[in-house]
């Protein structure tokens, strides 16, 4: 029998912030006593980010890390699915490299579950992230939902999902949307879900590249297969089968503590 859950973080030129991402998913997940695989894949950086793992590796042994390493650079949306594929737990969680999950959200979403099939995080704050940016990402929302007609709220905080259902879903295009296809396409077929709101934060070094040119060109073709799944099928309620747990499943001020508010 594996894990409760494998957590996937991500590592591409992170030689500042992998360990103490490591450190921040360890802590929560020995809070909550939660037995876990931690997997870091490698993607091919360019500075020593795989040596600074490898020598964490050997002086925390208690620690359940495995180290993967690419001899060619794969994207991010491509190890994505690799992680899952190469993990053993029941459930299966994406957590960057750069640290961007405080330790309170990662008990927070770590300790829902089992409650659905997929934990959202409604991220509600993002603390040192640019006004731009901010509105960028409620833009983007705004329109899946309205060209998917789904009712999530977040489609970008990396939700934990039942690893077998995610692999089920392995064809979706890895792409910089595939989080977005991923949960409309798991929640239209009827996977419970719950939403949380949570704080996170802005990368503190190395640059991002969500801005990208041409992740706009992916996400342009992303919108087009939304409007098209949505057009091919009958009118259907999305978002009915979110978990029972109250309507919103949960308010934002009951997670004052998380982390301030940006300005």
């Amino acid at each position: 029998m594996g894990p409760e859950i494998t957590i996937f973080i991500s590592c591409y030129n992170e030689r500042d912030s992998i360990v103490p991402t490591i450190e921040t998913v360890w802590r929560a997940l020995a809070a909550l006593r939660l037995d876990a695989e931690i997997l870091v894949i490698d993607d091919c950086s360019t500075d020593d980010s795989a040596a600074v793992v490898n020598a964490f590796i050997k002086q925390n042994s208690a620690i359940p890390v495995r180290l993967v390493s690419h001899a060619q650079n794969q994207g991010f949306a491509a190890t994505i699915f690799e992680a899952a594929r190469l993990g053993r737990g029941k459930y299966f969680w994406c957590v960057a490299g750069d640290n961007p999950v405080p330790e309170a959200t990662c008990t927070a979403l770590l300790g829902q579950l089992g409650k659905a099939d997929i934990i959202i995080p409604f991220v509600v704050a993002y603390a040192g992230r640019r006004a731009m940016r901010r509105a960028l990402s409620d833009s983007y929302g705004m329109l899946v939902r309205l060209v998917s007609g789904s009712r999530i709220r977040y489609f970008n905080g990396s939700s934990i999902y039942l690893r077998e259902q995610f692999l089920n879903h392995s064809d979706i295009p890895h792409g910089f949307g595939y989080s977005a296809e991923m949960l409309i396409a798991l929640t239209s077929e009827g996977a419970s879900y719950v939403e949380l709101p949570v704080h996170y934060n802005e990368r503190s070094s190395g640059k991002s590249h969500a801005l990208g040119w041409h992740n706009f060109l992916e996400i342009a073709g992303m919108f087009l297969r939304l409007l098209r799944r949505r057009l091919s099928r009958h009118p259907e309620v999305l978002g009915a089968n979110r978990a029972q747990l109250g309507p919103p499943s949960f308010e934002a001020r009951s997670l004052p503590s998380l982390a301030p508010q940006d300005d």
